[in-house]
């Protein structure tokens, strides 16, 4: 038995990470760290307390090329971003009262050729620009059906 694309992730291709601008207070971006044997690959995507984020829901969101996901800004609820397959660009911009990186925006590039995840608190404006076909698992502190009314798009995009 072949392991497959899953141990394709952890060939290192591209750096991921803060591609521009300037990093935000409260965002981390982590690399995942894959464990490879004859069988195939497993990876910790989240590692409980080391996240910052208390998960209230994961998803798994399929997009697909040249989608547009966002602008969005939840003020009631943290975000965790993993790319599983595919290339996106992230981009954040702060917009929170009162922090040291209000106003800053960052560009993050990832590809599954080097795992990486995004951990961003709330009132951070944020929109996915997929290069290909993508999944991404997305955990939020709050479940979707929770979300505060006024947590809108603040833009039209090809896809919600």
């Amino acid at each position: 038995m072949t392991a497959g694309p899953v141990l394709e992730i952890f060939l290192p291709v591209i750096q991921c990470g803060l591609s521009s601008g300037t990093q935000l207070e409260g965002v981390r971006s982590k690399p995942i760290i894959g464990h490879s044997d004859r069988r195939g690959s497993f990876a910790e995507y989240f590692v409980g307390p080391d996240e910052q984020i208390a998960p209230g829901q994961w998803s798994i969101v399929y997009s697909d090329t040249r989608v547009l996901r966002g602008r969005r800004v939840h003020p009631g609820h943290d975000e965790l971003f993993a790319l599983i397959s595919g290339r996106v660009t992230v981009g954040l911009h702060g917009l929170r009262a009162g922090s040291s990186t209000a106003g800053v925006s960052a560009t993050f590039e990832f590809t599954t050729a080097t795992p990486t995840r995004l951990v961003f608190p709330r009132g951070i404006q944020h929109g996915w620009l997929f290069h290909t076909d993508s999944i991404q698992l997305q955990a939020t502190s709050a479940a979707h059906h929770t979300y505060h009314p006024h947590e809108v798009p603040l833009a039209r995009s090809s896809a919600a």
